[in-house]
């Protein structure tokens, strides 16, 4: 099984949550930001 490496960043704060995920070997960006709950995540 090959591994993959993903990086992932999340900053918290009382108003929404903000994320971004790299993927070291496509070179792939994904970010995101939802509510401050655990249902948005």
């Amino acid at each position: 099984m090959k591994q993959k490496i993903v990086y992932i960043g999340l900053d918290v704060d009382d108003t929404q949550y903000h994320g971004s995920a790299l993927n070291k070997e496509t070179g792939e960006l994904l970010s995101f930001r939802c509510r401050p709950t655990l249902k948005g995540l």
